[in-house]
């Protein structure tokens, strides 16, 4: 899900959509935001048996209160009060999530994106036979 999420926000580019004056492009930009949060808010509820210590820190950069963390709640739309932080979401790479293991190395997971990308990259623009 977090793969579609940021696919997501990667298409629908909405940093551009709300440099624009145009008030159906600052509106787009507003629901891509919000299902976005949404996507973020639904996955740190299902995460939490699995991951209780990152769910919670991603809810509680959410800004979803303790009592809006049940499965019943993890259904789009349900919780219209999140949004203000709890804790210091920060303000770099370290204090990211998932922060990374090692700075400047490129690293290429089979399946994704990017590997995709590569991938197609390598292919010969023209083939000749011999």
């Amino acid at each position: 899900m977090m793969a579609q999420l940021n696919e997501f926000l990667t298409q629908t580019q909405p940093w551009s959509l709300v440099k624009t004056e145009i008030p159906e492009h600052q509106a787009a930009a507003e629901k891509v935001l919000f299902l976005v949060a949404e996507g973020l808010r639904i996955s740190g509820i299902l995460l939490q048996p699995f991951m209780p210590a990152k769910a919670a820190q991603m809810l509680d950069t959410l800004g979803v209160a303790q009592d809006k963390r049940t499965f019943g709640h993890a259904v789009l739309r349900c919780d219209p009060s999140y949004g203000v932080p709890v804790v210091d979401p920060g303000s770099s790479r370290i204090d990211a999530l998932f922060p990374p293991l090692a700075e400047d190395v490129e690293v290429v997971f089979s399946g994704s994106m990017k590997a995709r990308k590569k991938a197609t990259s390598a292919l010969p623009i023209l083939q000749t036979e011999d």
